[in-house]
């Protein structure tokens, strides 16, 4: 009896927790581009104190490209970083991508100093060789309980979308 009771607790708090995180995306996609991503570099830029997410959120979202035939490689920038603009450019140039991802935090929230409560981003894809703009996104998590979960439910989100986009 006590390890059907103490099964449902564990199960009623894993609902809660996986629940207590809401995602919402929105995108724009230029109508004339009709090519899927194939090899894309992402970089990542956000404040010191999120790049642990922003660093989680890219090494998987290279694991979804994979999954979908997409070549990827990633950096992460933030304020504190002591390589140069130089050295970003020649690691994307090194790389050679058909598409450039750029994710930018643009709105954090604390519930306490250690824990984000609120995270926002701008995805803007563009084609490397002409330097315009294919796709631009808004990635909105509100509510994060724990990082893991807001993190598979944002990438989900995300690659639900550039699949609606018709880019993967």
């Amino acid at each position: 009896m006590k390890q059907t009771y103490a099964f449902i607790i564990a199960v009623l708090i894993i609902t809660v927790i996986h629940s207590c995180t809401t995602v919402k995306i929105a995108s724009n996609k230029a109508d004339k581009y009709t090519k899927k991503l194939n090899k894309v570099f992402v970089l990542s830029q956000s404040e010191a104190k999120a790049q642990r997410i922003t660093n989680t959120f890219s090494k998987k979202l290279m694991n979804e490209f994979k999954k979908h035939g997409v070549e990827g490689r990633f950096d992460s920038k933030n304020a504190l970083s002591l390589k140069t603009d130089s050295e970003y450019f020649n690691k994307v140039k090194i790389f050679n991508p058909k598409q450039l991802m750029i994710i930018k935090q643009t709105a954090i929230n604390y519930r306490t100093p250690t824990i984000i409560n609120a995270i926002s981003f701008e995805i803007q894809i563009l084609e490397y060789a002409s330097n315009n703009v294919i796709w631009k996104g808004e990635l909105d998590v509100y509510g994060q309980v724990g990082i893991e979960s807001s993190i598979e439910k944002s990438l989900r989100k995300l690659i639900k979308q550039l699949v609606k986009d018709k880019l993967l």
